[in-house]
């Protein structure tokens, strides 16, 4: 099948695993709707999967779906799920003609009838080697411009992006690398000198507060509660070392909260007015 070459896209990858890329994604998607009304999203290799009507579908896939109400199939938008036995199974019997076919055909079919396609990677640069589909494989497989996202700082990531940068540069990459800027950090910092009322804690509502810090929100269940319900209407909530649960992104968005920034491990969502 021939690929869609029309349609702008986007590949963001990073320097490791739980590095952003999906928050980045989320960011990118409510900035992108203000240029392109439709916006389509496509993970096309996923290791984190739940099952959708007996599918199996990467979880993120259906976080940006819930999030933004994608409207594609959700099986268009993670089209191969790495599970327990795929690596095995394709030493043995691998087709990656076939793989490739899969995820060219999911891309178009998220492309089509959109403005910009975001495409989200798996892990750093060199993930899915061993099947053929690492991310700078699957980049240049769908013809897309990269953004590396990493953590912050001076000696790590700049080490951490020259290892990613030659696995990519081998497969003709073309990108620009993402860091949480100063500004954003210095807004990290006024925030969390607002008045909290709760961080970690199942606490007794109250109105007025500023800062609301969930640590691990789906050990709290309560709190999503009291913001759905609109006893509780923080400024700012930061749900620090989010787990693989996509009901505190339903919830704040219910609620009128916009991801406004991720720094270190923490993603930070201001109430909108």
């Amino acid at each position: 099948m021939e690929l869609n070459k029309v349609t702008p896209r986007i590949y963001v990858a990073a320097t490791r695993q739980d590095d952003g890329k999906t928050t980045c994604c989320l960011g990118l998607y409510a900035a992108l709707e203000r240029k392109f009304p439709r916006i389509g999203y496509i993970k096309p290799v996923g290791q984190r999967f739940v099952e959708v009507a007996g599918k199996k579908v990467d979880e993120d896939s259906v976080l940006v779906s819930d999030t933004y109400d994608v409207n594609l199939p959700i099986e268009a938008m993670s089209p191969i799920a790495v599970d327990r036995m795929f690596t095995r199974n394709y030493l043995k019997q691998g087709n990656l003609p076939e793989m490739q076919e899969t995820i060219v055909s999911a891309f178009n079919r998220v492309a089509w009838e959109h403005d910009f396609v975001i495409i989200e990677g798996t892990g750093h640069a060199g993930v899915g080697s061993v099947i053929d589909l690492s991310n700078a494989q699957v980049a240049k497989l769908l013809g897309s411009k990269v953004v590396i996202v990493t953590t912050g700082g001076v000696g790590r990531p700049v080490d951490e992006v020259s290892l990613n940068l030659g696995l990519e540069l081998r497969h003709g990459w073309q990108g620009t690398l993402w860091e949480p800027s100063a500004k954003a950090r210095e807004r990290a910092k006024q925030v969390r000198r607002c008045r909290v009322l709760a961080s970690g804690k199942d606490g007794e509502s109250e109105n007025g507060v500023d800062l609301l810090a969930i640590h691990r929100p789906a050990e709290f269940p309560g709190v999503w509660e009291e913001l759905a319900a609109g006893r509780i209407k923080p400024r700012w909530v930061v749900v620090e070392n989010r787990e693989p649960d996509p009901q505190w992104a339903k919830a704040l968005a219910r609620s009128g909260f916009r991801m406004r920034f991720f720094i270190d491990d923490d993603e930070y969502f201001e109430r909108e007015s």
